[in-house]
């Protein structure tokens, strides 16, 4: 049977940042290859993780050159198909959006976008956002990284055209067990605010306070804000047994996920970050804010505990809950091993994307 060809339009670069990760392991993967003819377009203009959010005359130009380069492909490669991602979220959102156009203008082929992220019931709040992204949004097939996140789209898109759930996953399949010595807490993230680490250090400093409590801490990840980076410093130089690990990748990373006993989130912007599927495949508890699809990969009360973010109290509560009753960490490790098992693994996601690139 003669394969559908298509063209991917989606950001690679920053290689540390989520979605650009998944994208450069799509177009790498021998699974992808075997079973789809395609060619792909880095439609990122960021090349540094420091360039997100920023806007300059350079953007500009690079938007110009993916537009010449879509016109290139298509002539050449002629696909039936495109397969493109979109952020809710300002500068990307806009970026995005114009790719969009673009095709829907220029070469009518069948459009799947993939949303990473959540946001667009902030945008709408503008008339002519919601008019315009209505407009674009009209038989675009649409994937979602979870059910529950279709409602963010709720009164732009006609849900009744076809739309897919696909979870996210990580590669990792790693059998641990949980060492009834000293709890090791561990978190991973890009240091930027809306990751929560300054939350996370407040609450440690109440635990260690408490001085009836002892644990140690992994900070996994960096920030390339001078300012901020140096917030972090003031707040943690009281806390004990901390340690900045900086950016870890394969099995330094893994390494540390393993060794240790409960993974902390508390984000204040998510939709279904990858950092806590890893968490789960290692078979870690978690304790995470309850944001976008988080509720997806931690139950509350039976791999982890979620709380509203910002609540310092909650998320202190929950990590005492684990300091007074380690056999608690048992039950819930397993189950975040049973929960990844069934729902996040890498041959479940490759499945899936499979099924929606032939199917849409």
């Amino acid at each position: 049977m003669k394969k559908n060809k298509l063209l991917f339009i989606i950001p690679l670069t920053p290689k540390n940042h989520g979605v650009a990760f998944l994208n450069n392991f799509l177009i790498s993967n021998k699974y992808i290859k075997k079973n789809v003819n395609f060619k792909y377009i880095n439609s990122s203009t960021n090349k540094k993780f420091s360039e997100i959010g920023n806007i300059n005359i350079n953007k500009f130009i690079n938007l110009i050159k993916i537009f010449f380069k879509i016109i290139f492909i298509f002539r050449k490669f002629k696909p039936d198909k495109v397969y493109v991602n979109i952020s809710p979220y300002w500068i990307g959102f806009f970026k995005d959006i114009v790719i969009i156009l673009i095709l829907k203008l220029f070469v009518k082929k069948k459009i799947v976008a993939h949303i990473h992220g959540v946001g667009f019931k902030k945008l709408i709040k503008n008339k002519f956002l919601k008019l315009l992204i209505k407009k674009i949004l009209k038989n675009v097939f649409i994937i979602f990284l979870s059910r529950s996140l279709k409602k963010d789209l709720d009164h732009i898109y006609d849900h009744k055209l076809n739309h897919f759930t696909l979870n996210n996953f990580a590669e990792y399949q790693i059998t641990r067990k949980y060492k009834k010595k000293v709890l090791t807490i561990v978190y991973l993230a890009n240091l930027i605010p809306s990751k929560g680490i300054l939350t996370l250090l407040k609450v440690l400093q109440n635990l260690q306070q408490r001085k009836k409590y002892i644990f140690k801490t992994n900070i996994i990840g960096s920030t390339y804000d001078t300012k901020f980076k140096s917030l972090i410093i003031k707040e943690s130089k009281n806390i004990k047994n901390i340690k900045f690990l900086g950016r870890l990748y394969g099995n330094k990373k893994i390494n540390v996920l393993k060794n240790s006993n409960l993974f902390v989130y508390p984000t204040k912007n998510d939709a279904m970050p990858i950092v806590l599927i890893e968490a789960l495949s290692v078979g870690l508890p978690i304790i995470s804010s309850n944001l976008g699809a988080i509720s997806d990969l931690v139950k509350h009360e039976q791999n982890g505990f979620l709380f509203q973010k910002n609540d310092v109290k909650k998320l202190q509560y929950y990590i005492e809950k684990y300091l007074k009753n380690p056999k608690m960490i048992t039950t819930h490790s397993k189950n975040s091993k049973i929960l990844f098992n069934k729902n996040f693994t890498k041959k479940r996601f490759l499945d899936n994307f499979l099924y929606i690139l032939n199917n849409f």
